[in-house]
């Protein structure tokens, strides 16, 4: 699902990562830097994504993002929506089943569109 809050990331992440951009950058380009990510992290948008339904997926294991922000990134989002958690890391390393997940959601959320829209082509 990715990081709700890329902004917040870079300024209190302990990851090697975050560090070393926060030591690189001048003070007031970093600053310039998460302003500018800043409007767009995603949690500023998620909230208005209804009537669309978002699909959360997430891995236990990652040391990128952490679980609180997961859940307050899911939190954010408009209704419908679901969540699902694997035992795997940020890449999902080995884990089929996130991938069916994913092909099963969309499936059930994009058949009907297809669907409509193949029946609105023949009538033409």
């Amino acid at each position: 699902s990715g990081y709700g809050q890329t902004s917040e990331w870079q300024l209190t992440s302990e990851h090697p990562m975050a560090a070393i951009i926060r030591s690189f950058l001048p003070t007031e380009r970093f600053e310039y830097y998460v302003s500018s990510l800043r409007k767009l992290d995603a949690i500023n948008f998620v909230k208005n994504a209804a009537p669309a339904s978002i699909l959360f997926q997430f891995a236990t294991n990652d040391k990128f993002i952490e679980r609180d922000h997961s859940v307050t990134f899911y939190a954010a989002a408009s209704s419908p929506k679901k969540i699902i958690w694997y035992d795997t890391d940020h890449l999902f390393t080995n884990c089929k089943s996130a991938i069916l997940d994913r092909q099963k959601w969309l499936s059930e959320h994009f058949w009907l569109q297809d669907d409509i829209l193949s029946k609105e082509s023949t009538k033409n």
